[in-house]
């Protein structure tokens, strides 16, 4: 392995310990994301979460860092090798200190860098007299996560690295390593802690001595028969420390009537006296109005669990009373309990807001950035470069749906914008599509969920998804989906609810509502798909074909070249410039000159909303290539206007891609029957050519289908029956144990291809006549 790209040791290191030994750590890191036996060995021990990983900081020594640092022959290499043997990285025979070692970082109160703890990965394997736990010859007085705790809770303290790991990736982030014990009780009395949880295997007595008399409540961790954290992380799993952790808190310096709260990355414990209250779903609430969560009340071996929103008087009153039963207690026990958890849920459901509101602001783009963005926006052929760039993303053929799809994100600014529903069977690529485009839309830009219940829309705020994307991984994951069609047709949604005023108990209206524009995204694997949903949609259907997932293989392929490596790279630098880009798109208005000059399809009533997609795809189109149109302004009502007008060019595409995308959903097939339908054409032109027979005379089976086409049972038995009560295909035998024999109906000869009539031809546009004779 050779990280010289990644991680590059500068004369600069060579200026100071701290810079040394900080890129050292860094390659460490790095040099672990390709050691199979290290990684390995972390999971045999319980640490295969990476965001454990990357909080401590842990990596892999494999004697390659000597092969990245500048010659040892140069000023710099030399005064870098003497400075990193005197701070013990090399030893004086040359050789790496942790070679072969887990590496870990600690850091000291100003979250310097002071020691590295090492431990080797071959165990019971190590030659006689070699050292399993290693750190710096150098004196520290660091201590691990000291920088991450918080005081508000229990601390948990070890004098082991792996102990600590132990328990915080059991969810108990509140918790230290110190390798010396000798220094737990200054350090725990000069933080102010008021809670500590001994795991440690010094002597806990003359611990607990040193801390006495300064307030500090402490409780012994009981491990059994020698065991330590890590011993019971990997015999059984993070629920016997969690059972560990919950002991010794009930007995902290003897006292049942300690309060304390617990945070993990999937809930929330309060314990209060006998109490305990176990909080789920609270980073579900988008909006400061809402405090909806899953509440589990335990005590004495009796628990009484529910879900329902604390704000809400009724419910929050009937839970109280239902556990103040269970429990066989006053109900100002557990009022005052409830009280306490909703004001710290408060808390951390604001901060998370706060910095999520925060994080989602977009960076300042600089100079160079902006420059680039407007180069690829003003560029003649964008809608060729888009798609190169989605080659370059991984997304393989699908060229109509990816371009398709990209322009209906960006259409996002506009007043209407377009929603896309993809469609195809499991695994066939859906998601692949709906990502890679996602990908390229700044992050503030975008909202992503796998499913959506159909009350929750309404409490997402007002201004959450206002010219925003809408993405939801699976349309059979939405509860009711009534709401996302009025959001994304009336470009708003409202919902008016009553409650009791938490005050005066008086029953008041409370009134929620969503503003758009939004873009909405799905994907499917439904068959049948809500009609409702398709009337607003564009349906895309994914190209289930051989040849598609031949290219898929091949690209599969190509990613473990060294070209596609480079390919990686600069697929990272093509995401971002997008995301730049579409930063930069401004909402304006669209007006079309050429609208009433337009013909559509009038011969079904469904085509009353088709039409309405078609005139939004050429305004996303205009309005994706803004760049490259004058900028104009009109006054309406005292207030100034800018729009681009639409160009016939842009007429034109939206025709190309309006066959594809509005001729299947004009089609009497279902996009996959329509597939199938083609599949069968081919497999029938093929066999009668081969034995020359006529296309009448050739009969097949659902297993000659199956064979050619590579679909399932259960996928053929669906479609063929649709293709026989639409009278394509026809059943000459069957029944009585026999197989189904088919006859296809419609000429092989002729292969099937989305068409939608009646859009006039771009030559025919009068450029003199752009507004119309009603303009005249």
């Amino acid at each position: 392995m050779n990280n010289n790209d990644e991680i590059t040791f500068s004369e600069s290191a060579a200026e100071g310990s701290q810079e040394a030994i900080n890129r050292v750590v860094s390659y460490y890191q790095e040099a672990l994301k390709s050691s199979p036996v290290a990684i390995e060995y972390l999971r045999s021990r319980g640490f295969d979460d990476a965001e454990m990983l990357e909080h401590f900081g842990v990596g892999y020594s494999n004697r390659t860092l000597s092969s990245v640092l500048p010659d040892k022959k140069s000023k710099a290499g030399g005064k870098l090798r003497e400075e990193l043997q005197t701070l013990g990285i090399f030893r004086e025979s040359g050789h790496e200190h942790f070679n072969g070692s887990i590496t870990v970082p600690v850091f000291d109160a100003k979250n310097q860098l002071v020691q590295i703890y090492g431990r080797k990965v071959l165990g019971k394997r190590l030659k006689k007299g070699t050292a399993q736990h290693l750190t710096l010859p150098i004196k520290s007085s660091g201590i691990l996560n000291a920088s991450a705790v918080s005081k508000e809770f229990p601390l948990i303290v070890t004098d082991s690295v792996f102990d600590a790991m132990s328990f915080w990736v059991s969810g108990f982030r509140n918790v230290i390593a110190v390798p010396d014990a000798q220094l737990i009780p200054d350090y725990i009395k000069g933080a102010g802690f008021k809670a500590v949880i001994l795991a440690v295997k010094a002597d806990t007595e003359s611990i607990k001595k040193s801390m006495s008399g300064a307030g500090i409540s402490v409780s012994v961790a009981s491990f059994s028969n020698g065991c330590d954290a890590n011993d019971v992380l990997q015999k059984g799993g993070t629920e016997a420390l969690k059972a560990l952790v919950k002991e010794a808190e009930s007995s902290l310096n003897g006292s049942s009537n300690a309060d304390n709260m617990r945070v993990t990355s999937k809930e929330i414990i309060f314990k209060f006296g006998e109490q305990y209250y176990r909080v789920r779903g609270l980073d579900n609430n988008r909006t400061y109005e809402v405090l909806k969560v899953n509440i589990s009340a335990e005590s004495n071996d009796r628990m009484f669990v529910d879900t329902l929103d604390l704000y809400a008087a009724k419910n929050r009153h009937q839970f109280i009373k239902a556990t103040a039963e269970e429990f066989n207690l006053e109900e100002n026990i557990i009022k005052r309990d409830i009280g306490r958890v909703i004001t710290k849920l408060e808390g951390i459901r604001d901060k998370t807001l706060d910095q999520t509101q925060e994080t989602t602001e977009p960076e300042p783009m600089t100079q160079s950035d902006q420059e680039q963005a407007l180069a690829l926006l003003k560029q003649p052929d964008l809608l060729q470069q888009i798609l190169k760039d989605l080659d370059t993303c991984g997304l393989v053929g699908e060229e109509t749906n990816k371009l398709v799809t990209y322009i209906a994100l960006s259409s996002r600014k506009l007043r209407r914008p377009l929603a896309i529903l993809i469609q195809s069977t499991s695994a066939a690529g859906k998601s692949s599509l709906m990502e890679a485009v996602l990908e390229l839309m700044p992050d503030e830009d975008r909202v992503q969920y796998s499913a959506m219940t159909g009350q929750s829309l309404y409490y997402m705020g007002r201004d959450s998804l206002r010219r925003k994307v809408l993405a939801i991984s699976e349309e059979d994951g939405i509860g009711n989906s009534y709401g996302l069609k009025l959001l994304q047709s009336e470009g708003r949604v409202s919902l008016s609810s009553t409650t009791k005023d938490a005050n005066s108990g008086d029953t008041v209206t409370k009134t929620y509502q969503v503003e758009g524009p939004v873009m909405l995204i799905m994907t499917t694997t439904s068959i049948d798909i809500d009609e409702e949903l398709v009337n607003r949609c564009l349906v895309l259907t994914v190209n289930e074909s051989r040849g598609q997932t031949e290219a898929i293989h091949g690209y599969q392929r190509f990613k473990r070249t060294l070209q596609g490596l480079e390919a990686t790279n600069a697929k990272l630098n093509r995401v971002q410039l997008h995301r730049n880009a579409q930063r930069l798109l401004r909402p304006l208005m669209v007006i079309n000159p050429y609208a009433e000059q337009l013909t559509f399809l009038s011969t079904r009533t469904r085509a009353r909303r088709d039409h309405e997609k078609y005139l939004t795809l050429i305004d996303s189109i205009a309005f994706l290539h803004q760049y490259q149109r004058e900028v104009k302004t009109m006054v309406r009502n005292g207030e100034t206007i800018e729009y681009i007008e639409v160009q016939i060019n842009d007429i034109r595409i939206a025709n190309e891609l309006a066959h594809e995308v509005l001729g299947r959903s004009l089609d009497e097939l279902p996009p996959q029957t329509r597939n199938l339908l083609n599949l069968i054409q081919e497999m029938v032109r093929e066999a009668c050519q081969r034995d020359e027979i006529l296309y009448s005379d050739f009969r097949f089976s659902r297993k000659d289908i199956r064979d050619f086409t590579q679909w399932s049972d259960a996928q053929l038995k669906t479609h063929c029956g649709r293709l026989t009560d639409l009278e394509y295909l026809y059943i000459h035998s069957g029944g009585h144990g026999n197989p189904l024999v088919y006859e296809l109906l419609c000429d092989a000869s002729v292969p099937q291809k989305a068409q939608l009539m009646g859009l006039i031809d771009t030559k025919n546009l009068n450029p003199s006549d752009r507004y119309g004779s009603s303009m005249a």
